[in-house]
């Protein structure tokens, strides 16, 4: 369960983001619908079985006491999917928010190539325009995080 609902969700999600400019306003609402619907069985799995609503909240946790360990690099596949993860456990995104941009900066400067750039600002603009489509998808994926229900809010429906 860990490994598989966030990658199906951020899968969805992608193929919201992938077809957003060119794809009918159908394929777009039923990608949406489709999350919507994972999102709401991946939240009752998760509620259901305590033991893996309690590894997937502790996973998370320990990654945002310290996202750069060692221990943590290999635990998510992405930073999507600890987003994911994330909203269906319940983290707010007031917790998740430091560790999470500091890493998704740490992300960005270290698959971005710096040809002799010293000025701040042409370095801000090249690695903001080398990095355009990763930082799309972690935004819409923010918006469905800030958006959907959690388990908590769910169990108290």
């Amino acid at each position: 369960i860990r490994k598989c609902i966030p990658r199906i969700l951020r899968a969805v999600v992608m193929e919201v983001v992938k077809g957003r400019d060119s794809a009918h306003k159908s394929r777009i609402d039923h990608a949406l619908r489709t999350y919507l619907l994972i999102h709401q069985v991946s939240i009752k799995l998760v509620l259901h079985y305590e033991v893996v609503f309690k590894a997937l909240s502790s996973l998370v946790l320990l990654w945002i006491s310290n996202p750069f360990a060692p221990s943590n690099l290999n635990k998510w596949e992405s930073l999507e999917e600890l987003l994911i993860a994330a909203s269906l456990v319940g983290v707010p995104w007031p917790l998740l928010r430091e560790a999470f941009v500091r890493r998704l900066f740490w992300d960005c400067v270290q698959n971005c190539t710096l040809a002799g750039e010293t000025v701040p600002r042409a370095v801000l603009r090249h690695i903001w325009t080398t990095c355009k489509p990763f930082l799309l998808r972690v935004l819409y994926l923010h918006s469905f995080f800030v958006s959907g229900r959690t388990a908590n809010e769910l169990d108290r429906v």
